[in-house]
């Protein structure tokens, strides 16, 4: 399986730009954010409903960039994500110290760092009281789905404000990292992520390879989308 949703055998290689937009966002939709609706409603799930939503940020900012992520960039992406889910800013909560607090404790040691709790906020996703970080997972799963449903319009409505960057970043991206050719045909594997990508992997550099899409169309001055979340990115180790 390709997605949940998608059979192995749907498409053929390589995918369309739209065919990898549509394998994007099943993927995205269907093994993380509803499996973390239905989790939320178990008692006592909020770390393992946050922990692998926080990834979003980071993987969303490598989609909006048009570039793969590594270790000493990692918070830079993460903090372009945050401003693309939450472009006017969350006033009580400063990004860079969600990723160290929550991303990182979480990622790296299981639990999170002193000063992040979760609890109920009402209609709030972030709170800072004091030293620490509050936040709501009900609510973070609300944003992260609301804001997947905008990126996806943007990416299939011709019509969207700079549809074709839109596009052409989100294609280098999948490119970068999932390669040009995912496992399609009827041998099929199970429906695991270990076994999904076939064996032409993508090169670990971030080299520009222009999307076939995108050289038909005769689209150029391609902008680089604003890296800066907040103003104190740091190089992460992470």
């Amino acid at each position: 399986m390709l997605s949940k949703t998608i059979s192995s055998d749907e498409f053929s290689s390589p995918l369309t730009t739209d065919e990898k937009i549509r394998v994007f966002e099943s993927r995205v939709r269907t093994w993380f954010i509803e499996i973390a609706e239905n989790v939320t409603a178990i008692n006592g799930s909020g770390y393992i409903t946050v922990s692998p939503l926080l990834s979003y940020f980071e993987m969303i900012g490598q989609f909006v960039k048009g570039e793969k992520s590594d270790d000493a960039r990692g918070q830079e992406f993460f903090l372009i994500g945050f401003k693309k889910v939450y472009p006017s800013g969350i006033k009580s909560c400063k990004p860079s110290a969600l990723y160290s607090k929550a991303r990182c404790g979480l990622y790296h040691n299981l639990f999170p760092y002193p000063g992040l709790l979760l609890q109920d906020l009402g209609n709030e996703t972030f709170r800072q009281e004091g030293p620490d970080l509050i936040i709501d997972p009900k609510n973070l799963v609300r944003d992260i789905r609301a804001h997947l449903t905008k990126f996806h319009a943007e990416l299939t409505n011709a019509d969207a404000t700079d549809y074709h960057n839109i596009r052409y970043f989100f294609e280098n991206a999948f490119d970068l990292l999932y390669g040009t050719n995912l496992y399609t045909g009827k041998a099929s594997p199970s429906d695991d992520a270990t076994s999904i990508i076939n064996t032409t992997m993508p090169s670990k550099t971030n080299a520009t390879v222009g999307p076939e899409s995108m050289k038909s169309s005769g689209v150029s001055n391609i902008e680089q989308p604003n890296s800066l979340a907040d103003g104190d990115i740091k190089k992460s180790s992470n």
